[in-house]
């Protein structure tokens, strides 16, 4: 039927949007000492700044992968 292949839809959308946010949170973790000799990276990416501990992010990023 329409609504379940709209709750497939979704369903597969969500999972998308945290396979990819996972692998951001992480790339940029493992990215963070060369972001933080970037000039333009080091004031806008929040773990080269400081605004997110490496310990949050490895967090976010594991929770992230785990749910898909």
């Amino acid at each position: 039927t329409d609504s379940e292949a709209i709750k497939l839809a979704f369903s597969i959308f969500v999972i998308f949007c945290l396979a990819s946010s996972a692998t951001y949170v992480l790339n940029d973790f493992k990215d963070i000492e060369n972001d933080k000799k970037h000039p333009i990276k080091s004031k806008s990416r929040p773990l080269a700044t400081g605004e997110v501990s490496k310990n949050l992010a490895l967090l976010i990023g594991e929770q992230a992968k785990d749910r898909h």
